[in-house]
């Protein structure tokens, strides 16, 4: 909102590789791709609705916006990237309430995070990817006398603070960031990969957080993409729960034996040899894990 209280309106939309800049009469307002990243992706019916409540209702809650310091009259959209976006196709007014009190642009990012968790319509997977990004957060060295502080009295730790938090243990929190980093990895690869694990389309199916974490660990990109495809290919037919034990069964089986084969095998070969053993053995034992964990869902 402005100074003044009036509403904002009249815009020209310009994209950058990066960004979406809206210039506003006495603002301008970017739309930071890395922040757009923290949200979580609306599936194309979310979109939908939500552009038809726009064009009803108008915007009921204002933008969220922190002014940039060393830019002037500039600020970061930090919560209504959608429905910036679409107020702007539709040529729809709204108001913007400034953030106060964020020094740097990782406050910024935590803000942006913890108004995310605190959304009721959540999935699973978006809380969990959530949560690992504010231990990610909250884990970071911060400048100024902090330190000396903590050496004095020793601050919690940045698993159980987000836990104590969120609700859940710090052994959650921990998996949680394990599963931001594989979405982030995955997303690097292509950036429509994190609104097929978050955000899946009717039809898709929806792939395991065991699945993602294994197929981040893959250092090939192309195997990358192979078992990413592989895992998010939907079902043709639904196995009876007799064929689906014997499968899991037959899984297990095959993993213990390759457990006790590669132990033999790097005691077998030479030292050099032994790295690229081990390497090949984590990548099949990963295949099965991510087999294992498509069957079990």
């Amino acid at each position: 909102m402005l100074d003044d209280g009036s509403v904002v309106t009249g815009w020209d939309l310009a994209d950058g590789p990066s960004e979406t800049v809206i210039s506003l009469p006495e603002l301008k307002l970017r739309l930071d791709s890395e922040f757009r990243a923290l949200c979580p992706p609306l599936q194309p019916d979310e979109r939908e609705r939500l552009v038809e409540s726009i064009k009803r209702e108008g915007i009921r809650d204002a933008v969220q916006v922190w002014p940039q310091q060393n830019l002037k009259g500039v600020a970061l959209v930090l919560d209504g990237h959608n429905r910036v976006t679409i107020a702007t196709e539709l040529g729809v007014s709204f108001e913007y309430d400034v953030v106060e009190g964020l020094k740097t642009r990782e406050d910024a990012k935590r803000w942006v995070i913890e108004n995310q968790l605190g959304r009721r319509n959540l999935s699973p997977a978006q809380a969990s990817v959530l949560r690992g990004q504010l231990y990610e957060q909250v884990k970071q060295p911060h400048g100024g006398d902090r330190r000396s502080k903590a050496r004095k009295q020793p601050s919690k730790p940045a698993a159980a603070e987000v836990a104590e938090r969120t609700g859940v243990t710090p052994a959650t929190v921990k998996a949680d960031a394990r599963f931001a980093r594989a979405v982030n990895k995955l997303a690097s690869d292509d950036p429509g990969n994190r609104q097929r694990i978050l955000s899946p389309k009717a039809g898709e199916r929806k792939i395991t957080k065991g699945s993602v974490v294994a197929i981040a660990e893959q250092p090939d990109p192309d195997l990358r993409k192979e078992m990413f495809d592989s895992a998010s290919k939907p079902k043709q037919n639904k196995m009876v729960p007799a064929a689906l034990a014997g499968r899991l069964s037959a899984l297990l089986a095959h993993k213990q034996l390759l457990d006790r084969d590669a132990a033999e095998v790097a005691r077998s070969v030479a030292e050099d040899d032994r790295d690229a053993v081990i390497s090949k053995v984590v990548i099949l034992r990963n295949w099965l894990n991510v087999l294992e964990s498509e069957l079990m869902t």
